[in-house]
């Protein structure tokens, strides 16, 4: 399974409310910009799971 593989199961499994994988997988240091807010992993790690209960996610296409 490729590096990018990985993160895309590990955030469909956070989505799901499962952060196992990505807290293994993602740095500790993790940050990226959204909307011009910095977004730590922890704060990644909250949304990821929270927003699982407000949406559906379909295949993909390479999950077809």
């Amino acid at each position: 399974m490729t590096k990018a593989e990985q993160f895309d199961r590990a955030t469909k499994l956070a989505m799901k409310g499962d952060v196992t994988l990505y807290d293994e997988i993602v740095h500790s240091d993790y940050e990226s910009m959204n909307q011009r807010v910095v977004v730590n992993k922890e704060m990644s790690k909250s949304i990821l799971s929270g927003i699982g209960d407000l949406i559906a996610v379909g295949p993909y296409a390479q999950d077809l």
